[in-house]
């Protein structure tokens, strides 16, 4: 379903955070050059609530909504 986001932080070409959603949460990418010329990508996803607190739109514990979504990044980005 939709899922409102605002960007709330650019450090291009370096940083870019977003918001996601309505519970709080904010997605940021960081990307940085490594000694052999690579790019290192890293993907931090923050904002989480009390673990045990229901996320209204899921239905479900923030702990239950984190663990599934690390997974999802993890998919996702490898």
């Amino acid at each position: 379903g939709p899922s409102p986001c605002k960007v709330i932080e650019l450090e291009a070409p370096h940083r870019l955070a977003f918001s996601w959603d309505t519970s709080g949460w904010i997605v940021t990418f960081e990307l940085n050059e490594t000694a052999d010329g690579n790019t290192e990508f890293t993907l931090i996803h923050s904002g989480w609530g009390d673990p045990e607190e229901t996320v209204s739109k899921a239905g479900e514990k923030q702990a239950d909504v984190r663990n599934r979504m690390n997974g999802g990044w993890e998919n996702i980005v490898n």
